[in-house]
């Protein structure tokens, strides 16, 4: 956490520095002739497209943490 809050605060220190934490937060100077400025905040992120069996690897992923997580807790 302490990684994101400081890049965010160097981004807002210094607004011609771009910032990004993949899939999380992407800051960069606001583009005040863009169409889609605030309506569509996600159209700011860079994450790679994925195909379907990426989409299935990723949700049995989390799957077995959340799995992993309700063992840890029950002990």
């Amino acid at each position: 956490m302490d990684d994101y809050k400081e890049k965010l605060i160097s981004f807002i220190e210094n607004k011609e520095l771009e910032t990004e934490i993949l899939g999380m937060a992407q800051a960069s100077p606001i583009k005040e002739d863009d169409n889609y400025l605030e309506l569509i905040p996600q159209n700011y992120l860079d994450n790679t497209p994925l195909g379907v069996e990426e989409i299935n690897e990723e949700m049995k992923n989390i799957y077995k943490e959340i799995i992993f997580q309700k063992i840890r807790e029950e002990n």
